[in-house]
């Protein structure tokens, strides 16, 4: 087989797309040779560091051996690539690939003890998406699936004939079955009013040392009024409103603050009320219907109720159900076998695989915005996009794109890579 024409070159290519492993029924998943999060198995080679010296995020593991079915030219039949992610801005450098060859590998590499959590990559310092504290995304085995170039012409025909190469249907049902809630939630839910309680002095604060603010520039439309009042007999029409608009925003601000001590005054019982209603449950024990009704209300109710307290209360009880399913598929043995089944099939079939983008090698990558024009003569080994599963928040439906010219890929230079961000 040829090498593809170089301005070709990231078309020519048949697709591999990179699904998630589905989960089985008692939890366990085997070895794998290849998987996304977790920790690398790196061997001699060091973990890389961006350009300011930070560590950085490691996201996938892909040995060659799985490849072996697509018979691709200049392709390694051994060793594997460790794909990490850098900035997802353009100050700095997107990401790196990293060969490791069969020698290196086996064990698992801790991250370096210098390497912030994956919250701070994220921008979520509060653990909404993954746990504050973790130097890794969730580990999750994959599968590699070679698909015909002529089956997936686009990113949507490409899932689509993935599914159906595995024998998913990804049909929209027509009958939604209830949704399962466990204890977990109403926890996550729990936890997020305690940190509203612990940051509510500070939220309280910035209301005081921004209605000062407000105060001084006051202060300087009186005297500006003042000293044209003296000038000119009455201040100008300008200052005037200037003088009613801020006098009226005065009035509400002091009016919120009062509204805002009364909540944080009413948070302490609330939070005992709910953590009495929650007692001694099992974080993966299925909630009644009536519990789960109770939950979804007191979501709403709470949302409406401390909104001036903190924005960490979400508007929708299904962004708590959510992060549970993905703690529970991602945590150890014993969550992923207490999983609803309704859970299991869905990331067992059309859920394996992202609904935006996909995670792949070769083909065509999604097309956000204009790197697929600026590396038409490159090949896109890989591409990693906006994941719920994996905590993959990459911005706005973001993508990781590596790019390889065609005289790097024959000669194996994975190293030599060239990676790119994108949103929307």
């Amino acid at each position: 087989m040829p090498l593809p024409n170089p301005r070709r070159s990231n078309l020519a290519l048949p697709p591999v797309v990179l699904g998630r492993r589905p989960i089985p029924v008692d939890g366990v998943w085997g070895p794998a040779r290849s998987w996304f999060g977790g920790r690398p198995s790196l061997g001699a080679v060091p973990w890389p560091q961006d350009e300011t010296g930070l560590p950085m995020e490691f996201a996938a593991q892909i040995h060659f051996g799985e490849l072996a079915a697509a018979d691709f030219p200049g392709l390694p039949a051994s060793g594997a690539i460790a794909a990490f992610l850098g900035r997802m801005d353009s100050r700095g450098q997107a990401g790196c690939l990293r060969m490791v060859a069969d020698k290196d590998l086996g064990r698992p590499t801790n991250p370096p003890a210098d390497k912030p959590p994956v919250s701070a990559f994220l921008y979520d310092d509060d653990g909404e998406i993954v746990d504050a504290d973790a130097k890794c995304f969730p580990y999750w085995p994959l599968d590699v699936h070679v698909v015909p170039k002529a089956l997936g012409a686009n990113q949507r025909e490409l899932r689509s004939a993935a599914l159906r190469q595995i024998g998913v249907d990804d049909t929209p049902s027509k009958n939604k079955a209830p949704q399962t809630v466990c204890w977990h939630s109403a926890m996550l839910y729990l936890a997020d009013l305690r940190r509203m309680q612990d940051n509510a002095g500070r939220t309280l604060r910035f209301h005081d040392e921004e209605t000062a603010r407000n105060e001084g520039i006051m202060a300087e439309l009186r005297a500006n009024a003042a000293a044209e009042t003296e000038e000119l007999g009455a201040p100008s029409e300008r200052v005037s409103k200037l003088i009613a608009d801020m006098e009226l925003y005065l009035a509400r601000s002091r009016k919120a603050r009062g509204e805002r001590v009364d909540q944080i005054a009413a948070l302490p019982g609330r939070i005992r009320e709910i953590a009495s209603w929650i007692g001694g449950h099992d974080a993966w024990s299925t909630m009644t219907d009536a519990d789960r009704d109770r939950f979804r209300a007191s979501v709403r109710e709470d949302f409406r109720a401390f909104r001036l307290v903190s924005n960490r209360v979400h508007l929708w009880s299904d962004d708590y159900v959510r992060r549970t399913e993905r703690t529970m598929a991602t945590g150890g043995q014993r969550s992923r076998a207490a999983l609803p089944p309704t859970v299991r099939a869905r990331l067992s079939g059309p859920e394996r695989l992202p609904g935006d983008g996909l995670h792949q090698m070769f083909g065509t990558g999604v097309a956000i915005q204009n790197a697929s024009e600026m590396h038409g003569g490159k090949v896109m080994v890989l591409q990693l996009v906006y994941d719920m599963w994996m905590g993959w928040r990459f911005g706005d439906v973001g993508a990781f794109q590596f790019w390889l010219s065609p005289e790097d890929f024959r000669a194996s230079r994975f190293d030599a890579a060239h990676v790119t961000f994108e949103c929307s």
